[in-house]
């Protein structure tokens, strides 16, 4: 599996409590129906990204009474698939991989914090 820069991630974290913008519209309605693809780097942007987060997170709050443990574990998985397309999935480790990223980052008080409060304003913003 690709190592995951963690400079890249908090940059990517960072960018994603940004205020929705014109761009995150225009990403929303065209990647929900779209088959995803890895892109290449100059083409992904965090709008992408923050769609569909949007999109898995609402399904799952729509559908899960246990959402505050559950969303952490979906917005790693929208995350690394983003950053490495979606054939990371088909990996034999990917969900041991998420699993840990996600148990790392629960573990620490404020960024545990963080990670939720993130999901919150993507799901609260749609």
């Amino acid at each position: 599996m690709t190592q995951i820069d963690p400079t890249r991630l908090t940059r990517l974290l960072n960018s994603l409590t940004k205020p929705k913008s014109a761009a995150t519209t225009r990403a929303s309605s065209s990647t929900s129906t779209q088959k995803r693809s890895k892109s290449s780097k100059s083409e992904r942007n965090s709008a992408e990204l923050k769609a569909r987060l949007n999109e898995r997170l609402s399904l799952l709050k729509a559908s899960d009474d246990d959402f505050n443990t559950h969303a952490p574990r979906v917005a790693i998985q929208e995350i690394l698939c983003w950053e490495f397309g979606d054939d990371i999935v088909q990996t034999k480790q990917f969900e041991a991989v998420v699993a840990q990223i996600v148990d790392s980052l629960m573990q620490d008080e404020a960024l545990g914090g963080a990670i939720h409060r993130l999901i919150e304003g993507i799901v609260k913003r749609s």
